[in-house]
């Protein structure tokens, strides 16, 4: 277990992993792709709290990846 599974990742650092990455625009308009398990919707979930409070555009994208056939 490294130090990244023994805390959750709180918006703000989200927002700071994010800023490393951009640049972005100043109202970000942003796609993020699901396949509904708890790791891509806590993705979905801190993306959409990052792009509103940049009042910009979060849109989710579900995919199904076949694994499993109750997903």
């Amino acid at each position: 277990m490294n130090s990244f599974d023994e805390v959750p990742l709180s918006a703000f650092e989200f927002g700071r992993l994010l800023d490393a990455v951009g640049p972005f625009d100043v109202q970000p308009r942003v796609a993020v792709a699901t396949s509904g398990g708890a790791d891509s919707f806590a993705l979905c979930l801190l993306t959409h709290q990052w792009v509103e409070n940049l009042n910009g555009k979060c849109h989710a994208l579900i995919v199904d990846h076949g694994l499993r056939s109750n997903s």
